[in-house]
């Protein structure tokens, strides 16, 4: 279930992590799911988790009941209920085609965000003559060029806004609620 991806700056392919998780949209699961019992839903889920985690289930049912933690026989009783949520591929394996999809959507998306990535760190470091800066070594280090917020190398900070016990703060609070506030700043909020 390893998905190969481009190392920057080599080409070479190595291995990607796989995505740990995947989106349930409600609306398209109720629907897929709406007549099914309790106890079919359930067998769908840890199916469907398992074949996200190790791909492909096999078309045996002996194994798909131990995944499920339910005897042979349950699983015999229910399985014409979720058979095609898990139809046979051309390997012979059951797998749910709409996690299949996703799947490849999902991994599709990751490629093109790596490669923007690197895309974007080659024009960064080594493209537009000079580079910005060096790359970090990932050790923590502030940037080589800080940019203040005002385009200069360096920027003195803003000024922080009054504290909420500040003579402007504390304007059109009734004195009694004052005093409450010097204690309970919080309570500002609250009662102002």
């Amino acid at each position: 279930m390893l998905a190969l991806a481009r190392t920057a700056g080599t080409g070479r392919m190595r291995a990607r992590k796989p995505a740990v998780a995947f989106q349930l949209y409600p609306a398209e699961h109720l629907a897929r799911t709406a007549d099914l019992t309790a106890e079919e839903l359930g067998l769908v889920t840890r199916l469907t988790c398992f074949e996200w985690l190790r791909g492909p289930l096999p078309d045996e049912p002996q194994r798909l009941a131990r995944l499920c933690q339910v005897s042979a026989a349950d699983l015999k009783r229910c399985w014409s209920a979720i058979e095609r949520h898990f139809p046979r591929d051309a390997q012979g394996k059951r797998q749910c085609a709409w996690l299949e999809d996703y799947r490849r959507e999902l991994e599709e998306w990751r490629s093109r965000q790596a490669d923007g990535g690197r895309l974007g760190a080659e024009r960064r470091w080594h493209r537009i003559g000079h580079p910005m800066g060096k790359p970090s070594d990932s050790d923590g280090s502030p940037m080589s060029n800080p940019i203040g917020s005002d385009g200069s190398s360096t920027s003195t900070p803003a000024p922080s806004p009054p504290s909420p016990t500040t003579r402007k703060a504390k304007e059109g609070i009734p004195r009694e609620h004052r005093k409450a506030s010097a204690q309970f700043p919080e309570t500002l909020d609250d009662e102002g």
